[in-house]
């Protein structure tokens, strides 16, 4: 007997989506209630609801789904407009415990109330209860005398209802944490169990299968083979009640409630404190079933591979340092977090020659001045499509950084030694390089391999102290990670040249219409002993954050223009669609009731807004102040006794604060999450700007160290630079080009947008996990302040 609807065939799938009978979506389930799922409705009106389990059809949290629409009879009355009904209305259940109440229910017990409340769409729905489609708009200027309700929209009063009947893409990673107990049947709940022992009259038949209830509502409860299951666990179920165990997801078939999966381990939290446990909990959630000693441990055969590879290119660096542009003789400097250790994009800056200028001038590039070149790892140089190294890096697709530790991409041997930019060494790089104007307009662009030797690792600290300080006689010893020799009033003449020109192309950028809502973003100081918390203040964006981050968008919008230019079929580009009419208008109401008026035609209006509200410049735009992290590092090392007198001075500047950060909170919530696609497999009318960045073409190109889709990109561009090398007759160069481009999937739309979805839902895992892993540094935090607060 089906549990669940059999899936409909591809082909089906296929014509339905065609013909827009099916939807296509992210399904999301509520962490909250687990019988309440959602996917978002192309027109963005509202979502779609996808009540209980069995209209789920097995699919999980994060995976794209296929759903088709109920009739709008079985659409979903919203609960705030139920008891205009009437009191005491019983709820519909469905499958998986859901409830709701229908719009043929609602028509059928309360017509007359029905009739106000749709007055100006009531005939249509009465006549179409039976269709799947959606019923007519209420005008936008309602009669005289309607009610409240009467004048929303129809998706503000009624919800539309569907069900998956494919799934598109597995997304989630199937890998929980639960509780497992015995269980007689592989198919059938507790409570048929217990209904099966009463009629027998006696104890239950031998168990034969053990069932584990993931901690995360949101997954399924799991069946694993008694024979699967420790030994001791088969002796004594009972002493296993409190002791959780890690499993995987291996099928899900029609005729059971229950997922099929395989007993990973125990998860042995009873040895580790509890940032060590949460820490293991957080990185089998995202899809390490070993955890921290999972994640950061690499297969043998990808290890063997590295060592192999780092052997053979190697022996090769002379021969290839010839087919690159040489760059060793610029002052190249990395600007990084201090304790970074995978530094993957670098810069230089230098005056152009007379003679340079006048050549560029000849060309039609008037006016240049200023050549600065961004200088990325060249990963694709060292991981070959296919390959072990690929195949890992591809399934990881993200670095995962936890307040105390990162999960790499790629082996540490690669990301921290051999591709990393590390300062006075011979290093490969993939570069793009502009010419400016004076007042830092790009002229022109080239993009190809190159070879650089870094001058200076500086954290932004260092490059912080030279714009603090620009007149200072600055010496090697102010820096002493700095090599003895190190010019550094050149690298210091660099960085201040740097960030004029990014001050005025960021300049340019936000007047054109970016918006940015920085977030608070916390960090913890932890003791080097204990590995516990010991004290939290926010991160404060400096102008030297701000300095990289202008040429890393300027580098990866180059490299999106060029390669929708070339791929119009296969670029891997990156999107930000704008929140949808309803998530903004929501905000801007709820903003205006406590007294803040935000223009949301644009992207640029809306930080137009936050300019006015917060009273700082264009350049600079709106972050927590100095005054609030003090306030926070006031308990660092666990100091939780402020003094009262500053407390007070610093309280209406803090209440201002609060009232921005509020601001900030609502309009992030309303934002859309930005994510990969290939350019050839979404429609053309598909939106495919950046919103906040109001760029028409971006893509990540700048991070390959960590990020799996900046190495597709890489592999995109040098596919380019072959063709292009071959045209210039420099065929030694287009072949080694190819050697690191070769793969099918690049010419793919299809595979290459399955690659995008894949990185936009481990993305978000890798988000989730930094966030999870900051509340409970935080919450440890807490703890430990409030115990010494009591002696």
């Amino acid at each position: 007997m089906h549990k669940f609807e059999p899936y409909w065939d591809k082909e089906t799938v296929a014509a339905g989506l065609s013909s827009g009978q099916l939807l296509l979506g992210q399904l999301r389930i509520n962490p909250k209630n687990y019988t309440e799922a959602y996917i978002n409705h192309p027109k963005g009106d509202a979502d779609v609801f996808i009540p209980g389990t069995k209209a789920r059809n097995r699919a999980l949290n994060g995976d794209i789904v296929v759903v088709r629409l109920e009739p709008l009879k079985n659409w979903k009355v919203y609960d705030a407009f139920i008891t205009k009904g009437g009191q005491g209305d019983q709820q519909a259940a469905v499958g998986g415990s859901a409830t709701f109440v229908t719009v043929g229910e609602f028509l059928c017990r309360h017509p007359e109330a029905f009739r106000k409340l749709f007055m100006n769409i009531s005939g249509g729905l009465k006549k179409d209860l039976d269709g799947f489609t959606d019923p007519s708009n209420i005008p936008g200027e309602p009669a005289p005398g309607l009610s409240s309700a009467a004048r929303l929209p129809w998706w503000n009063l009624i919800q539309r209802v569907g069900r998956v009947v494919f799934i598109h893409r597995r997304l989630n990673c199937r890998v929980c944490v639960g509780f497992m107990r015995p269980s007689v049947s592989s198919s059938q709940s507790q409570k048929d169990d217990r209904q099966l022992q009463k009629q027998n009259q006696g104890p239950l038949p031998e168990w034969q299968f053990a069932l584990l209830s993931p901690t995360d509502s949101r997954m399924p409860r799991i069946i694993i083979p008694k024979a699967a299951c420790p030994k001791d666990f088969v002796r004594q179920p009972d002493t296993f009640k409190l002791v959780r165990f890690v499993a995987q997801i291996q099928d899900w078939p029609e005729d059971s409630i229950f997922a099929k999966g395989q007993l990973v381990r125990r998860f042995e939290d009873a040895v580790m404190n509890c940032i060590e446990a949460e820490t293991d909990r957080i990185l089998i959630n995202v899809g390490f079933p070993y955890g921290v000693a999972g994640a950061n441990t690499f297969p043998k055969a990808v290890e063997d591979y590295v060592l192999e590879q780092v052997e053979k290119l190697t022996a090769e660096t002379q021969a290839e340092c010839s087919r690159r542009r040489d760059f060793r003789s610029r002052c190249v400097i990395t600007i990084d977090p201090r304790t970074a250790r995978d530094l993957d994009d670098a810069l230089h800056v230098r005056r152009l020659t007379d003679t340079e200028i006048a050549a560029l001038s000849a060309k039609g590039a008037e006016n240049a001045m200023y050549e600065v070149g961004v200088h990325i790892a060249d990963v694709s140089y060292y991981v070959r499509p296919g390959d072990p190294v690929d195949v890992e890096a591809a399934s990881r697709a993200t670095s995962i950084y936890l307040v105390q530790l990162c999960v790499p991409m790629l082996p540490r041997a690669l990301c921290e030694n051999l591709c990393s930019l590390h300062p006075g060494t011979d290093k490969f790089t993939v570069s793009v390089v502009f010419n400016l104007s004076e007042d830092a307009q790009i002229l022109t662009k080239w993009f190809g391999r190159t070879v650089i030797r870094s001058r200076a690792k500086l954290s932004y600290e260092d490059a912080q102290s030279f714009l603090d300080d620009p007149e200072r006689d600055w010496q090697t010893s102010d820096f002493p990670t700095f090599a003895e020799g190190t010019d550094v009033k050149e690298i210091c003449r660099s960085v201040l040249l740097l960030n004029e020109l990014a001050d005025k192309i960021r300049t340019r950028r936000f007047e054109g219409g970016s918006l940015q809502l920085n977030q608070v973003k916390p960090v913890f100081s932890v003791a080097d002993d204990t590995g516990l918390p010991i004290g939290v203040s926010p991160f404060i964006i400096k102008q030297a954050n701000r300095l990289i981050e202008e040429w890393m968008l300027a580098a990866n919008e180059a490299v999106a223009v060029l390669l929708a230019r070339w791929l119009p079929r296969t670029a891997f580009l990156r999107r930000h669609p704008p929140p949808t009419a309803k998530q903004i208008r929501e905000a801007k109401s709820c903003l205006r009731s406590i007294g803040v008026d935000v223009d949301i035609r644009s992207a640029g209006a809306v930080q137009s807004s936050l300019y006015r509200l917060s009273g700082n410049p264009v350049t600079r735009g709106w972050q927590h102040s100095d005054r609030l992290a003090e306030l926070c590092a006031s308990m660092t090392d666990c100091t939780v006794k402020v003094d009262e007198a500053t407390t007070a001075s610093k309280e209406d500047h803090l209440a201002d604060e609060a009232h921005m950060l509020a601001t900030l909170n609502v309009l992030t919530k309303c934002m859309n999450l930005a994510e990969y696609y290939c350019l050839g497999a979404v429609s053309k009318t598909a939106y495919i700007r950046h919103y906040a960045l109001n760029m028409e073409k971006y893509t990540h190109f700048t991070s390959p160290i960590r990020r799996y889709a900046d190495v597709i990109v890489h592999r995109q561009l040098a596919s380019i630079l072959a063709v292009n090398s071959e045209k210039a007759n420099c065929m030694d160069i287009a072949n080694a080009y190819r050697s690191t481009c070769i793969s099918e999937v690049l010419n793919k739309p299809d595979e290459l947008a399955a690659i995008a979805d894949y990185c936009n839902a481990r993305k978000q895992d890798a988000r989730r996990a930094s966030d999870e892993s900051a509340e409970v540094f935080f919450t440890v935090f807490v703890k430990v302040v409030f115990f010494l607060s009591l002696f």
